[in-house]
């Protein structure tokens, strides 16, 4: 029994597993929820800022009742089969409603990725792709619709998740490899410090996949000439299959290994180009390994999510109900505490 243990201690994945209890520590806690804070902060103003009064719209109700309203039977098949509907909708469901950008992406976001903790509890693999697929669809909205807001917010916001991305994994790196407790100050301090590395990681790798896809796009651009249009094209198809496809290694490689980065720097105080040559690395030399352990943290990750969420729900729950039993409602008149508190349910807390 002691040596079953003993090869079990040794194991790497049982180590992510350990991960999430570091992650509980109060100094990260504070860092996240101080950068959370942060973001919804700006998201509130930016959204009180820009909210005008439109000209009331008829929404589009089989397709907004279904995906913008973010219910909890929400068909998500739509944003596989015709993501632009899905993005119309989800613009008609803002102006109706006369909501902030911010908010309209933060409910999405929200009830995206309760439908892939949903969908991967239940095994249902494609619909939790699904859902996640729904999130990225949910950002170019925002992007393509409100081009300037999400320009200002980004631009804001990206800095702080940078440097609360930067502290969290110091923090971590010190309690992992040296059994070190970093405090509040020396984390943030050695994110600031490193604040350039942080932000060139991810940065470098969505510039080099701009750059190769604008090579593609002027040359579908070229096209358009008259007569010496098509031929051109021809000619260039190998080199632009050439740039699609180093467009989609670097898709792959930033995707899983983006993970990576931030620790990387953490670790070695290293730059953005030795984190993303690490993480890449990784990423391509040992794919099952990693296919591995990102399949057991997602599983992991759900459940202790929805552990949190559960007590969370009682607490509010058991609290509401204890409301209700004390207040005496009018048969025939409104509930009195509905009206100041929804009831919470499971996945909307907030009602």
């Amino acid at each position: 029994q002691i040596k079953l243990w003993q090869m079990w201690d040794k194991l790497i994945f049982t180590k992510l597993i350990r991960s999430f209890k570091m992650a509980i520590r109060p100094t990260k806690m504070t860092i996240a929820m101080s950068a959370v804070c942060l973001v919804c902060l700006i998201g509130w103003i930016m959204d009180v800022c820009t909210i005008t009064s439109p000209e009331k719209k008829p929404i589009l109700e089989s397709t907004v009742s279904t995906i913008a309203t973010f219910g909890h039977e929400a068909k998500t098949k739509i944003y596989l089969t015709d993501p632009a509907d899905a993005m119309d909708a989800i613009e008609e469901y803002f102006i109706d409603g006369q909501r902030g950008v911010f908010s309209t992406l933060w409910n999405f976001s929200a009830a995206r990725f309760n439908g892939a903790t949903v969908s991967l509890m239940g095994r249902d693999v494609l619909n939790f792709f699904t859902n996640i697929w729904g999130f990225f669809i949910g950002l170019v909205w925002a992007i393509k619709y409100h081009t300037l807001y999400s320009i200002v917010f980004f631009t804001l916001t990206v800095p702080i998740t940078c440097i609360a991305g930067g502290a969290i994994s110091r923090c971590a790196a010190l309690e992992f490899a040296r059994g070190e407790k970093a405090g509040l100050g020396q984390a943030v301090r050695f994110a600031a410090r490193n604040f350039l590395a942080f932000l060139t990681a991810p940065s470098v790798c969505i510039g080099i996949m701009a750059f190769l896809g604008l090579f593609i796009y002027l040359l579908g651009l070229i096209g358009n000439i008259p007569w010496a249009g098509e031929l051109i094209i021809a000619l260039g198809l190998g080199l632009a299959l050439v740039f699609g496809l180093m467009t989609v290694l670097m898709l792959i490689g930033t995707t899983a290994g983006a993970c990576l980065m931030f620790p990387a720097i953490a670790y070695e105080s290293s730059n953005g180009y030795d984190a993303i040559s690490r993480s890449f690395c990784y990423v391509f030399n040992q794919p099952w390994r990693m296919i591995l352990y990102t399949a057991i943290v997602t599983v992991h990750g759900t459940i202790a999510y929805l552990f949190v969420r559960f007590f969370v729900y009682l607490l509010l729950i058991v609290t509401y109900t204890m409301l209700d039993l004390g207040i005496f409602n009018n048969p025939d008149g409104p509930d009195k505490l509905a009206m100041i508190w929804p009831k919470p349910e499971f996945f909307d807390l907030l009602a």
